[in-house]
């Protein structure tokens, strides 16, 4: 919260993230085949300045819950959009992540948030079944954009990026090998 109230949050953000260097590499590796990169994370560590983070070095389209729009939350709308972050709503339809993507730009994604219409994939988590949307493989099957895990946690006064290996996405198959023709 206090991030979002801060005049100088844009410029001073870099200097909370202890590696903040690897991160800066990362991106600009994977932005370098010109397709953008879908960076999925989980409300594990702050996802909301994770992104704030990324926008000081490329544009960033978050996807998420619009509930914030609704409701007394509505600072977190004017702190993302003071941090350079757009957001879209999670069951927009794709069109606005497919122009992002064709400007190089970061789509992020938090997948552990329950889909909607059961569309999700049943995975292990924590050795229990959970529900996770398919969603951003498919985009980066469909784009060719980087698909990396990416997260950031506390680290004694700041933060540090854990910055994952690229994922790549499972092939189609049967039924859904067939759509895609």
């Amino acid at each position: 919260v206090r991030w979002f109230a801060r005049d100088d949050a844009r410029t001073a953000l870099p200097a909370s993230c202890g590696n903040f260097a690897e991160l800066a590499a990362t991106i600009r590796a994977d932005r370098e085949a010109g397709r953008g990169a879908i960076y999925v994370g989980a409300h594990f560590g702050n996802p909301q300045l994770l992104s704030a983070l990324c926008a000081t070095l490329a544009p960033v389209t978050g996807v998420g819950t619009d509930y914030h729009a609704r409701s007394h939350l509505r600072f977190v709308v004017r702190g993302r959009e003071r941090l350079g972050l757009r957001y879209i709503p999670e069951n927009s339809p794709p069109l606005e992540l497919l122009r992002a993507l064709q400007r190089n730009e970061l789509v992020t994604f938090l997948p552990d948030m329950q889909p909607r219409r059961n569309n999700g994939a049943w995975l292990p988590f924590f050795g229990r079944p959970a529900c996770t949307t398919r969603f951003p493989a498919a985009l980066a099957r469909l784009t060719g954009a980087v698909l990396r895990p990416v997260f950031l946690v506390r680290e004694g006064k700041g933060y540090r990026a854990l910055v994952r290996d690229l994922l790549v996405p499972p092939p189609l198959k049967g039924r859904d090998a067939g759509r895609a023709r």
